[in-house]
């Protein structure tokens, strides 16, 4: 960052705090905004009508993060549920917390992502219908079931 910062005529003074540079990846280059990290503002905007969040049961960052939609559940714009399940991995099963926020008018989605997920095994269909579920529109969807760093299908002996 010094090195960044050296470029400039007179060299920038840096904030502490804004001084790292996330690297490269292939998600920045998504030709539309992907909902990650700005699940609270997208649905206070009215643009994403579900949010989920999922972890360990014992991740330490559900609380703070149930303590900002807090107040928009509680004025009953948003509506939570706080679901424990399990996921099957291998023969194994592990425990896996959901947190799912939606917009009170569209609380249905709720029901219908867990039904999703309790299907079985994942396709593109699978993939699609969590896409509209989560209220990405059609050709973001296409995007995203199309991109370029996707792993192709291997062809079974």
């Amino acid at each position: 960052m010094d090195r960044v910062a050296a470029l400039f005529t007179p060299p920038l003074d840096l904030d502490a705090d804004l001084e790292y540079i996330e690297p490269d990846n292939a998600l920045r280059r998504t030709p539309y905004l992907i909902h990650t990290e700005f699940e609270l503002p997208l649905m206070l905007e009215g643009r994403k009508p579900l949010a989920v969040f999922s972890s360990d049961p014992e991740s330490d960052w559900f609380d703070e993060l149930k303590s900002r939609f807090a107040p928009h559940v509680a004025a009953k714009t948003f509506v939570e549920r706080d679901d424990l399940t399990t996921w099957e991995h291998r023969g194994v099963s592990h425990p896996i917390r959901k947190l799912l926020y939606a917009l009170s008018a569209e609380a249905w989605r709720i029901q219908a992502y867990l039904d999703l997920w309790s299907e079985g095994a994942w396709d593109d269909t699978h993939e699609r219908r969590e896409g509209e579920l989560l209220g990405y529109e059609d050709w973001q969807i296409d995007w995203w079931l199309n991109r370029p760093w996707r792993p192709k299908p291997q062809p079974r002996d």
